[in-house]
């Protein structure tokens, strides 16, 4: 036993595991560390001439030649990491029950032992037991020459050589610590997950280190990723998501998975801008509760460009992760395109007619998004229920007693699927025999204004917040040219789907899942712009009235209805809290102050065209709907009342020329 040595590596060990010294400083001790390790194996320095003298190719993966392993103890950030998270697994396990040593199985110790010989240093032999595993028998040699040379035999339960996955667990001397490092970034070509794998099946309560190895796709602009020398730079990415995970909680999903594929992850490209960013696959690892190695900080997290055949610049194309096991371990990626979504062939070509070709690409990308899964947790659902409607045949639209009623040649299951899209606020409709009695009668708000606007009749129309577009079908039936309307409810957008299915898929008539920040500024195209029951819902009404005159063509006409409070041009109500137990109500005025706000942003010709206090009678509960309601939002002994004492709903219908 060398024993200047024996202290010298428990100095190095004393200084390396010290948080006070930061990983990025440690480069010399590690090397120290290294060359100890060397002398002792007495190994030459040529020994590394040849790097892939000594790999072993298994069924399972690359074992890497001694000469590599070596390689690696001087990445001296993994070997860091490595050693604070390691050491960190061994004080949990200390801390969690009393006596007996701690039994660490070290998969694939290479010719060094390089994380468990340094811990052996500050612990006696009582305290922590390894068994060192190692498929070399050069390599397994060395470590016994290094451990013996220190004087640590003791520690050492057993020398084993052979493939790790062909090593069987004592049950009754079960590990407490699964360790290896058998990796490379994104882990491919070597062993690591078949090797925990096989010892989670064995011990599936040991610890595991490292804990978690994440492999995730980033799109980045290279030129900004690294900083020149004394010039930080601000990267320029977009995160997308992880795409494979090895982890304790993945292993037990992998339970009884007998296949040479692991499944993976799927991510889809995001709506954001990736075009002029190349998508690469970062290594996270993860090695013992908040010792982490990330991107750059070491070869294990050095990024690897995801080679895949396709186009990785299309939004809403998902890509499927999968992990294939065998020789030549690693992650495959395959495409799959972006289902489109529903088709609005005639209001897209409406809209090109009026110059929104780019408006147009920007639409049918981000359809494809929201039906694409990424809407709504609930959307599967309701995309079964339209799906289940594909059987009932429909044969029109007509207008009945104010009551849109679509034509269906068969009734099967129609009301049941139908049920599926609840709750139903805005209509009412029939679907062949099936009465939906909405929450509200929207029929009698378009009674009250009709009359009074411009007539529709050839018009180009949108509805800011249009509900699920009761409205717009009864624009269209007037002879609108286009009814476009946009609502961000992916609910609504799939009850217009369902009235559009019985109606026809070729009109030019559509409800799109976008609020009115997704309209282009300055669009001015539309001949009529209606926003109803929305201002009160805007943080800035005044930028939201802008942005509604934004969208009208010179001469265009703005129908606006919103709740207002009565009193002078001075009066406005904002609610402390709710109001009619509506968290989302900021902004009430009085008739003559919205006049004043809608002149004052650059309407013409304002007219008030309709006040009218909301009843029970005309919104309400229903089987249909079957949430709370007007009549319950209303003081019980004083219906000019909300619950909250302000005015009962007061709302007011007003036109504005551009």
């Amino acid at each position: 036993m060398n024993e200047s040595l024996r202290i010298k590596v428990k100095e190095l060990t004393s200084f390396i595991l010290d948080d006070a010294h930061p990983v990025g400083t440690l480069r010399e001790p590690v090397r120290e560390l290294g060359k100890v390790f060397m002398d002792l194996a007495k190994l030459e320095a040529d020994y590394r001439q040849d790097l892939s003298k000594g790999e072993s190719d298994t069924a399972d993966g690359l074992a890497v030649s001694p000469a590599m392993a070596v390689m690696c103890v001087e990445d001296f950030a993994r070997t860091t990491v490595f050693l604070r998270g390691l050491d960190r697994a061994i004080r949990k396990v200390e801390n969690s029950r009393q006596g007996g040593p701690v039994r660490v199985l070290y998969a694939g110790c290479g010719p060094f032992a390089t994380l468990a010989v340094p811990l052996m240093s500050l612990r006696d032999a009582q305290r922590v037991q390894f068994t060192l595993l190692e498929i070399h028998g050069e390599a397994l040699a060395c470590a016994r020459q290094v451990i013996a040379g220190l004087g640590f035999e003791s520690y050492v339960s057993d020398f084993w050589e052979g493939n790790a996955l062909s090593y069987q667990v004592d049950s009754s001397c079960a590990p407490d610590i699964i360790l290896s490092e058998t990796m490379q970034a994104c882990l491919q070509a070597e062993s690591q997950v078949a090797i925990f794998r096989h010892f989670y099946q064995q011990a599936p309560a040991a610890l595991f280190v490292p804990e978690k190895i994440a492999v995730e796709l980033k799109y980045v602009d290279f030129s900004r990723e690294l900083s020149e020398a004394g010039k930080p730079q601000k990267r320029d990415r977009v995160e997308v998501g992880q795409a494979f995970v090895l982890s304790r909680e993945t292993m037990a999903q992998w339970a009884g998975n007998e296949g040479l594929a692991l499944p993976g992850e799927v991510l889809s490209i995001p709506s954001e801008e990736v075009r002029g960013k190349a998508p690469f696959l970062f290594t996270r690892v993860e090695v013992f509760e908040g010792h982490v190695l990330s991107d750059y900080d070491s070869g294990l997290s050095s990024p690897r460009a995801l080679d895949v055949s396709g186009d990785l610049s299309v939004p809403g194309t998902r890509l499927q992760f999968d992990y294939q096991l065998g020789q030549s371990p690693g992650l495959s990626c395959t495409l799959i395109a972006p289902d489109p979504g529903p088709d609005y062939a005639g209001v897209y070509q409406e809209l090109k007619n009026l110059g929104q070709e780019a408006w147009v690409e920007e639409l049918r990308l981000r359809v494809a998004k929201q039906y694409g899964g990424d809407g709504h947790g609930d959307l599967p659902r309701w995309m079964a229920a339209l799906a289940d409607l594909e059987g009932c045949q429909g044969l029109g639209f007509e207008i009945v007693e104010g009551a849109l009623r679509f034509q269906v040649a068969s009734e099967q299951q129609l009301e049941s699927s139908l049920r599926k899209l609840s709750p139903w606020r805005k209509g009412p409709f029939y679907f062949g025999k099936v009465f939906v009695d909405t929450e509200w009668r929207s029929d009698w708000k378009w009674e009250r204004l009709k009359d009074q606007i411009t007539p529709v009749a050839g018009r180009r129309i949108l509805d800011v917040g249009c509900g699920n577009g009761y409205h717009l079908w009864r624009m269209l039936d007037e002879g609108a040219r286009l009814a476009l309307g946009i609502d961000p409810s992916l609910l609504f957008g799939c009850q217009f789907l369902a009235a559009r299915h019985f109606a026809g898929e070729e009109l030019p008539i559509a409800v799109l899942p976008l609020g009115i920040e997704g309209v282009p500024k300055n669009l001015g195209c539309f001949d009529t712009t209606f926003s109803m029951g929305v201002l009160y819902h805007r943080r800035s009404p005044i930028e939201h009235l802008e942005a509604l005159r934004e969208t009208l063509r010179a001469e265009g006409e703005l129908v606006l209805e919103t709740l207002v409070v009565e009193g002078g041009e001075n009066t406005v109500l904002i609610p402390k809290g709710r109001y009619a137990q509506m968290r989302n109500v900021w902004f009430l005025p009085s008739v003559e102050l919205l006049v004043r706000m809608m002149e004052r942003v650059g309407f013409r010709e304002v007219t008030v065209l309709d006040v009218t206090r909301t009843t029970v009678e005309e919104q309400r509960s229903t089987e249909w709907m079957t949430f709370n309601s007007l009549p319950d939002f209303l003081n019980p002994s004083d219906s000019s009342k909300t619950v909250e004492g302000y005015p009962a709903p007061l709302r007011a219908v007003l036109r504005g020329r551009r």
